[in-house]
């Protein structure tokens, strides 16, 4: 297999913690992240019962479940700093910044300084050389593309 993870022509809900990356069924993926302290990739699925889980695949690897966030993500990037495992993401249904700390289990809205713009897409970065999550918008419908510092 030349594939990170799935079987092809497979349908049915992603396989359980455990399951090899090359025997998982895997159909798609909301949003992921490479995890470079962990050497995982970090994603949600569009699967309506796991959207809110957070799972792990390491290349030749079997799945794992790093979290249950509390609220659905459309986007999301994910960080270690020193002592924690950090994700950031655009709530689906409320449409602004989270952090959420793995570690703690502790969700956080971000300040948003403009009360119309509004996280959007599937794609979202963190930039360690500027700290800061660059991220999709839009606002009184005209898109873009914002980067919030020191989240």
């Amino acid at each position: 297999q030349g594939a990170l993870l799935g079987v092809q022509g497979m349908n049915g809900p992603i396989s359980a913690d455990g399951t090899a990356g090359s025997a998982a069924i895997f159909q798609s993926f909301r949003s992921g992240a490479w995890d470079a302290y962990a050497s995982r990739f970090v994603f949600v699925t569009d699967a309506d019962v796991e959207a809110q889980q957070l799972r792990s695949i390491a290349p030749g690897g079997s799945l794992g479940t790093v979290a249950n966030l509390p609220n659905v993500p459309s986007s999301l990037t994910y960080r270690h700093d020193s002592t924690h495992d950090l994700v950031y993401y655009c709530g689906r249904d409320d449409r602004i910044l989270h952090k959420y700390d793995v570690s703690s289990s502790t969700d956080t809205t971000l300040d948003w300084p403009i009360a119309k713009m509004e996280c959007s897409g599937r794609a979202m970065v963190y930039s360690s050389t500027r700290n800061s999550i660059v991220f999709p918008f839009t606002q009184d419908g005209i898109a873009g593309v914002a980067e919030y510092l020191n989240p």
